[in-house]
């Protein structure tokens, strides 16, 4: 099964190429981040940019055969896009040996307790290897 084309285009199912969408790019691009397949999610997110990104921080929605769609949504286009790329940037960094990263607490433990100290646990705690 092929979600992705060789120049990293994200495909709309394993049969059908198009429409290519910005969240399609953008998921693409943090499943493989977080896979540590850095290439993989650079080659998408660069293909993301170059087919999506309208400046100013926005990404359109959708390019069909004929139509770009250009309209931004914030949680579909931008929102996964900038996930995706927050990822990749953070893989870059791990796998240069820069930083190390570790969930420390539970997000659920922290909403049933509701104190502040377990709300600053659940956080992600970046900082530079010793």
């Amino acid at each position: 099964m092929r979600l992705f084309e060789s120049s990293g285009a994200p495909r709309w199912s394993s049969a059908k190429s198009l429409p290519y969408d910005a969240h399609g790019s953008g998921q693409g691009t943090l499943t493989f981040a977080l896979a540590d397949d850095v290439t993989t999610s650079e080659r998408i997110a660069r293909w993301g940019i170059a087919a999506f990104y309208k400046g100013h921080g926005e990404f359109s929605y959708q390019r069909t055969r004929f139509i770009h769609k250009r309209m931004s949504l914030l949680h579909w286009c931008n929102g996964w896009m900038v996930r995706g790329l927050a990822a990749l940037a953070l893989a870059r960094v791990r796998q240069a040996g820069e930083v190390r990263t570790e969930s420390v607490g539970s997000a659920r433990r922290s909403r049933a307790s509701g104190d502040d100290a377990s709300r600053r646990s659940c956080r992600t705690v970046v900082a530079r290897a010793p």
